[in-house]
């Protein structure tokens, strides 16, 4: 896994750290609607690199991953991706469909869907709960599902080039029985990542 957090102290990597974990919880609530079961979530990891690292992140070409992706647009400007490995997102539709663990073994058009459903479910439920939390605007536009490597999909998301910062939330999480892990990543503009740090700071004071 890739470490690449930016210059930023101590503090301010803290207060967005605890920002994103916030925001993370209240995300990963809003899957409890699907997957009928409540949801644990483990120790979410939270760094900033450049858009550039993230298929090295992603594991590159060797790990088969399913995005849901959007624009975001207002006080922050850029892309935003849910990501699930794709034995994860089989699962997850087993789930919701309470059938056997391992039943699904590939993904029709009803059950792309049905991801994407969760997926934008899971970045508009941090985009809220982060825009509640810091006092700033951002909303999402309409979204699509790509299924392919790491590398392939930021590729084919169009998710900025080698300067533009990303946020990058990876969390575990578990139903009974299973362990999943998924990721969340924020694509913003260096003045967008500006606004975010200022808006932390107003917030908290510092």
């Amino acid at each position: 896994m890739a470490k690449l957090m930016v210059e930023l102290d101590d503090m301010q990597k803290d207060i967005l750290k605890e920002v994103s974990n916030i925001s993370s919880g209240k995300a990963l609530t809003s899957l409890e609607k699907y997957v009928k079961s409540q949801i644990v979530e483990g120790l979410p990891f939270m760094d900033i690199m450049m858009v550039g690292s993230i298929p090295n992140f992603l594991g590159n070409g060797k790990k088969e991953i399913i995005g849901i992706c959007s624009t975001v647009e207002g006080d922050l400007n850029g892309k935003v991706m849910t990501i699930f490995p794709l034995k994860s997102a089989l699962v997850l539709v087993d789930l919701a469909y309470e059938k056997d663990i391992y039943s699904t073994k590939e993904l029709t058009e009803k059950e792309n869907n049905l991801i994407k459903m969760m997926g934008e479910s899971l970045f508009s439920s941090y985009i809220d709960a982060l825009t509640e939390l810091l006092e700033i605007n951002v909303s999402h536009g309409e979204s699509k599902v790509l299924k392919s490597t790491g590398d392939k999909i930021i590729k084919k998301s169009e998710m900025g080039n080698g300067d533009e910062f990303a946020l990058v939330l990876e969390t575990d999480f578990s139903v009974p029985d299973y362990n999943f892990e998924g990721d969340f990543l924020l694509i913003i503009s260096t003045t967008s990542m500006d606004m975010l740090l200022t808006s932390v700071q107003k917030k908290f004071g510092f």
